[in-house]
This record gives C-alpha cells, structure tokens and sequence, in this order.
C-alpha cells in the first residue's frame, strides 16, 4: 500500500484525449473502391483486340474469306474496301451493323452481310509485386486495366500488406510519321500520347489505400510494376513480472489491451503483482508519459484496461507484497530441495 501511494504517472481512466492510443479496429479496411476505374464489359470490343471480320457483298458464288483485324488506340478497325470504322465500346452484332451502315454510306456496297468475332482480347502484362499472394507477371484485360484488377490476378493482398502501393509506369512505345519524309519511326513517349516529350525513365506514383479519395487516375498500361508495400510491425514490450518477457507485435485490426499484453507475455510471474507502469511516448512531448495501472482495477473497471500504443513499454512491477511472496516461495523451493535430497540419503 505504501509503495503504491508514491507511485508516478496518471491514471489511465483519467488520461487527456490527445495521450489515448487511436484505435485499430478500422485500420484493415482499405478504400480499394477510391482507386477503381470505370470499366466495361469483355464482351465489348476495345482497342487492341484482335477482330475477325467477314464482309460479303451478296453476289451470288462469291467466295467468303475471313479477315483479321485489329482495333487501333483511336478504337477504330480498319475494314478491307471499307476503311476505318470506329467500333470501341461496341459488341460483336451493334459492330457489325456499323460496318454495314458505312461501307453502304461510302458506296461500296448496297446490301452487305457482315459478321464480326473477337478473337483475341487486348491484355497488359502487369507485374505485381510484395506482399501479395501470387507476386508475378499477370495478364489484365486492357480494357478493364487498373490497380484493383492487378491486385486481384495476384491473389489480393495477403496479410503482410501495408496501405501503401507504388506504381511504376513504364514509357509506352507509339509510332509517329515525321512530317515531310513519309518514313515511320517508333519511339518512346509518355503515357503513350503522341506528340508527348520522350521519356528515358519510368514514372513512380505512390498511393496510400487507407486514404486514396484525391488519388490520381489508377489506370494501368502494358508492362507497369505495382509494388505493395508490407506493413511497418508495430510492437509493444512487456517486462517484470511475467512469464515470458520481451516484444510482441500488435495485431492489425483490434485494439491491444493491458490485460492482452499480460497474456501475451504468458500472465503474471506472482499471484499477487498488482502494480503496473506504462511508458508511452506522445509526439511533440520532450519525455515519455508514465501511465500508473492496476491489473486489479483493470480487470473491475473497463476504463482502466489502458488500450495500448505502438512502442508502449509495460513493466509489472515488483513491489513489498510481491517480494514477500517470492521469499517465501524461494524459502518453499529450497525447504523442499533439502527434504528430498535428505529422503535420497
């Protein structure tokens, strides 16, 4: 009782808001809503996929030969006699009735039968990487190409994950025609926009998932690296009086408690341990905050059950009544090391 009176620090009940540890319920949630992209359906065409198209003018034995084609970046398909004709966003039958309606309007001819078929669709090759259950190269329909589709192809993220991804944008290669000598050239421009400045280097965009609401476009293209980060281990420190002291790890998603630290620590080393210290270090405070508690009043009073901070140090404290008790026991251990060594003789 003496011993408690002069104990230092404040009580946990009685703790200012801005010394209470926040809490972790909700800190798995990430917003992985925030950074979709709106995409479309795979039935419908996009540039890129691979088309094959049969055109027929109607004329009696002619001879019906399929034709592939693919979509260009401006989503249009170029169409042999036709030209191009714009077919993005579009299923198979609504393209086949815009084919047949230009190729009627431009006069080349008066009742065609069209049939289209996607043969291939349009993928990119993302790299996931980190803390995710499949790290690999994975292939991400183009058209529905953004930072959750990734994460899904690679299993989602696994327990180690952090909130935090990085995505490293490759240079797209683009073909441009120099004005003046008909020649085309290939070269690397950013984001794959013609026109753009060249790009020796890839783009890094970091994004935070726990608060992603101004993030910007996550849409990914062919051979980006996304790169989940894994989480900083948040650790708390239990000495004295346990069974099993040392560091433990918090879990991600609930809070940690006095009590919990004890058990984790593999309980109390003496029946009668009572006092406890809590160290915490508060941002912008010089010196750590002394927290006084009492298992005692911890297991009465749910205010008292100190929710811990990651970095806390709790120390169960020897005190009069624990050092009586330990005395005893050690007079008990070695009373009863000499009666059995006396029965041996």
């Amino acid at each position: 009782m003496l011993a408690g009176c002069g104990a230092p620090g404040v009580r946990p009940s009685r703790l200012p808001p801005n010394l209470l540890a926040p809490s972790r319920t909700n800190r798995s949630q990430l917003n992985l809503a925030s950074v979709a992209t709106p995409g479309i359906a795979d039935s419908q065409i996009a540039a890129g996929d691979l088309l094959e198209i049969t055109l027929a003018s109607g004329r009696e034995g002619e001879g019906l030969k399929p034709t592939l084609a693919r979509v260009a970046d401006d989503g249009a398909v170029d169409v042999p006699l036709v030209g191009a004709v714009q077919v993005a966003g579009l299923e198979a039958t609504a393209a086949e009735l815009e084919i047949t309606r230009a190729s009627v309007e431009r006069g080349i001819f008066r009742r065609p039968h069209v049939a289209v078929e996607i043969k291939t669709k349009a993928v990119n090759r993302i790299t996931v990487l980190g803390a995710v259950g499949e790290p690999g190269v994975h292939e991400v329909s183009r058209a529905n190409s953004n930072l959750v589709a990734a994460l899904a192809s690679a299993g989602g993220l696994n327990d180690d994950a952090g909130t935090v991804v990085e995505i490293v944008r490759q240079p797209q290669l683009t073909a441009q025609v120099p004005a003046g000598d008909g020649v085309q050239q290939a070269s690397y421009r950013a984001g794959g926009q013609p026109g753009g400045s060249l790009v020796a280097s890839p783009q890094t965009q970091r994004i935070d998932l726990a608060n992603a609401s101004a993030a910007p476009s996550c849409t990914l293209g062919d051979r980006d690296v996304v790169v989940v980060k894994p989480r900083d281990k948040e650790m708390i420190y239990v000495a004295g009086l346990v069974k099993k002291p040392g560091q433990f790890e918090m879990p991600v998603d609930r809070d940690v408690r006095l009590l919990d630290a004890i058990a984790m620590a593999g309980g109390l080393d003496s029946p009668v341990a009572d006092r406890v210290l809590v160290v915490r270090n508060v941002p912008g405070r010089p010196e750590p905050m002394p927290i006084r508690c009492s298992v005692a009043a911890a297991k009465r009073v749910g205010s008292e059950n100190l929710v811990l901070a990651p970095g806390d140090a709790v120390s169960i404290e020897q005190t009069p009544a624990t050092a009586v008790v330990d005395t005893f026991r050690q007079l008990f251990r070695m009373s009863f090391g000499i009666a059995r060594t006396s029965t041996l003789f």
